[in-house]
């Protein structure tokens, strides 16, 4: 069936008479007990579901073994062939990603099915398919890059609903499309109801259908019954969506103030909220309804446009004065309720973590990169997150936003919306911490007092005095995590948009077009820009999508991390950021991030996804769930892998460590974060650094620190301390020693001690890497062999060459 979703043939069913082949439950009812209407429901739609019913939800890794050898066990005689044999199962490392575990030779593989963004699937390579039947289906008509072809499922059951591109109608849908209050409320009650959120074969939910007709009564039947009001259609709409681009305002009221419907949910195709929607088709009541619901008057959609735009476009005159500023809908908050004119990011960090990095705690501060901006500092998850809160023009008004969020008047109608809604940010704004340094918690009563300087809001006492800063130990943020430890080093906030280059740095960027020449370039089109991920020592890390067009009419959209630059940034380090893309482009391998291209304008270097973030954090926050064996041996094997290569390529990594080692899944880490490395000088046999800076002394051979060299050697022994990480677990190395006490530590012949769950076995071979004498190290080749052949390690090579996959 064609992806797309047919307008036409949707409206057509429901204008078609009650009583035809498709809208018959009333007529059914007179001749048939509604028990046998949906018994044989049941069984017809059981049949039609049969050829996927391929899932087996929740099991372990080994019952999906035990029932696929089962299965093979069943064929023995049969004279079919054994190769192929499949199930699905979900995956145990996220809630939305799935595993197909498969037979070849009698062995049985797992590989993960990856969620892309919103029901939109891929695994490893191969291309992104909307619904996971599609996705399986691709795969039976070829093995396409697996392990083999599926061939035949084990029985389980049809895929979870939000998993699906559609499905069969069944008789719940064919009632609301009826648009029969009592025949759906009598359905719903019944023992035999279909699933309420099953997608009929137009790849719509009841729900969908209640809203896009206006049947609110039926709406609020299937809500109470627990249909996902953020479900989303064929078209990547949700029951938001197709209400406000039908005009039916009263649903649009039950979807948002019954069902807690957001009106900032995107549509995953265009980016588009509702309002975008209503916008568009000229529905001013809607529009009314929205904005009475507190959704931002200028969300932006994936092109940056706004209702305002759309509205003007398409010549919505009654839209456009309910779209146009000033919005002047009333703001509760005040501004000394958050904002700090004299912090900075470290007197900001310093303050939230007097209370106890809460989660949702906030403040706004001044931005020290333009004076223009401000940043709010936000707790989530025991860390500190920093937006920065731009400012440009709109339609000759100057306006605030934070990425690619809603366009705001000021902070005060910011501040108010990001305190309702996420859209974006790590959480929502829950508490703030006001100019006189006391706690004020934000719930309704924030929004719903008569008088703002109300004593009934909540206010904790001010916060005790700030101590002293505590010294930062030398560290280089990954690519997309902070400290474990919840005390990351003060990191530069993102950086503002500019309409054009500074001088400065259109001088440096044309001295240096013709070295952008030698990378592949990447057209801006091609690239959707998302969340950001985290900081780095130019600027910040953001999530992406890379759509790749292979032939006419055809692509295929890659997850990827935007390494983006702050504009004072470049101008001054641009030999660096340039030095570290041309190492990658260098680079192909299983085990090293993989660069995809450069974007110049605006410049960013386009790199691999990782999903599971750093090793260092994956181990802090997955300590009872990681098995030494095989788990950190197949990681360690990878890792000398990939560091085997890179003294192939003559690259110096000069960084390795947990947190520059990036986990895309329980069977695969990839090394990344090469802006300390470098080529080095064959006669010499070493790179010499000739600056100073910020070095991961902890990590670093005695002759890095004494002398400033940089060979394989020296990253032998960075490998032995991230091996040490590694095995504990994410621990902190040489404690809270400060660098000089560890050079002392090192030079008087001390070692690290062995992690409690650290095989003597590996742990001698840690001692290895930290010889005093570079030349009595091993080389990664070594590494790699132990790794592979050593018999406590025996299962690592076994995964390897089988490339299975555990989740």
């Amino acid at each position: 069936m064609d992806d797309s979703f047919d307008e036409e043939r949707y409206d057509s069913v429901y204008a078609n008479d009650p009583v035809s082949e498709f809208l018959n439950v009333t007529e059914s009812l007179r001749i048939q007990s509604l028990d046998q209407l949906l018994e044989e429901d049941k069984r017809t739609n059981a049949q039609k579901d049969d050829p996927i019913a391929w899932y087996h939800g929740k099991i372990p890794r080994e019952a999906a073994e035990s029932i696929l050898k089962e299965g093979l066990a069943s064929l023995q005689g049969t004279g079919a062939d054994s190769n192929g044999l499949y199930l699905i199962r979900d995956s145990t490392s996220s809630d939305k990603d799935f595993v197909v575990s498969v037979t070849h030779d009698a062995k049985v593989f797992h590989f993960q099915i990856k969620e892309v963004f919103d029901g939109h699937y891929k695994l490893d390579e191969g291309p992104t398919t909307q619904g996971l039947e599609k996705l399986v289906a691709f795969y039976e008509n070829g093995a396409n890059g697996l392990i083999t072809k599926l061939t035949r499922h084990c029985k389980g059951s049809p895929p979870p609903d939000r998993a699906r591109l559609n499905g069969p109608t069944n008789l719940l849908h064919r009632a609301v499309m009826e648009g029969n209050e009592d025949t759906v409320a009598s359905i719903l009650q019944h023992r035999l109801c279909p699933p309420v959120n099953a997608k009929n074969e137009l790849g719509t939910t009841a729900l969908h259908d209640a809203s896009k007709y206006g049947k609110a009564v039926i709406a609020r039947l299937l809500i109470d019954k627990g249909a996902d009001v953020h479900a989303k259609d064929r078209a990547g709409f949700t029951p938001l969506h197709r209400a406000c681009s039908a005009n039916y305002a009263d649903v649009v009221t039950l979807l948002i103030k019954h069902g807690k419907a957001d009106p900032q949910i995107r549509s995953p195709k265009t980016g588009w909220v509702a309002l975008h929607e209503a916008a568009m088709k000229g529905n001013a009541d809607c529009i009314k309804k929205l904005l009475q619901f507190f959704a931002p008057m200028m969300p932006r959609a994936d092109d940056g446009q706004t209702p305002l735009d759309l509205a003007s476009r398409y010549n919505r005159q009654d839209c456009i004065p309910l779209l146009r500023f000033p919005d002047k809908r009333q703001v509760r908050t005040k501004k000394e309720y958050w904002f700090h004119s004299g912090l900075d990011r470290k007197a900001a960090t310093q303050l939230l973590e007097e209370y106890r990095k809460e989660e949702g705690l906030f403040l706004v501060r001044k931005s020290t990169r333009n004076e223009h901006y401000n940043v709010i500092s936000l707790c989530h998850k025991k860390s500190i997150f920093n937006f920065e809160i731009k400012v440009t023009d709109y339609q000759n008004c100057s306006v605030h936003y934070i990425d690619d969020g809603p366009y705001f008047e000021n902070l005060l109608q910011l501040i108010e919306h990001y305190s309702r809604y996420c859209d974006g940010l790590s959480t929502k704004l829950r508490a703030s911490i006001t100019s006189d340094k006391r706690k004020m918690e934000i719930d309704e009563e924030y929004y719903n007092v008569q008088d703002v300087n109300n004593t009934s809001k909540r206010l904790s006492s001010p916060a005790p005095p700030v101590p002293q800063s505590r010294p930062v130990l030398p560290t280089h943020p990954n690519h997309l995590h902070g400290d474990p430890k919840n005390e990351p080093p003060p990191l530069p906030p993102s950086h503002p948009p500019t309409k054009q280059p500074s001088a400065s740095l259109k001088k440096d960027l044309g001295d240096r077009q013709s070295s952008l020449d030698e990378f592949k370039k990447i057209d801006k089109r091609d690239i959707k820009i998302g969340c950001e991920l985290g900081q780095g020592e130019f600027g910040a890390v953001k999530k992406g999508f890379y759509t790749q067009r292979k032939a006419k009419f055809r692509s295929t959209q890659t997850e990827v991390a935007l390494k983006t630059f702050h504009d004072d940034s470049m101008s001054g380090a641009m030999t660096s950021i340039m030095e570290e893309a041309r190492l990658m482009q260098r680079l192909d391998h299983e085990c090293i991030v993989k660069l995809y291209g450069i974007c110049e304008k605006p410049f960013m270097l386009v790199e691999e996804f990782i999903p599971l973030g750093s090793m260092l954090d994956y181990l802090y926050e997955h300590k009872n769930q990681i098995q030494a064996n095989p788990t950190m041996y197949l990681w360690a094997s990878q890792v000398a892998h990939g560091m085997c290569y890179l003294e192939t390529m003559k690259i110096v990594h000069r960084d390795l460590a947990a947190r520059n080692i990036l986990v895309q899944s329980m069977q695969q880490v990839k090394i990344s974060d090469f802006g300390l490395s470098r080529a080095f000088v064959e006669e010499k046999n070493y790179y010499q650094a000739s600056k100073g800076g910020r070095w991961p002394i902890k990590w670093y051979a005695p002759e890095c620190v004494n002398y400033g060299k940089f060979n394989h050697k020296t990253d032998v022994w960075s490998f032995g301390i991230t091996l040490w990480e590694m095995f504990s677990y994410g621990e902190q190395p040489y404690g809270d020693k400060k660098g000089v006490e560890v050079m002392q530590f090192i030079e008087s012949g001390e070692r690290l001690e062995k992690p409690d769950n650290c095989p003597k076995t590996c742990y001698l071979k840690m001692l290895e890497c930290w010889n005093k004498e570079p030349a009595k190290r091993p080389d990664f080749n070594d590494l790699y062999r132990h790794f592979q052949v050593d018999q406590e390690y025996a299962s690592v090579s076994e995964i390897q060459r089988s490339r299975t996959k555990k989740y």
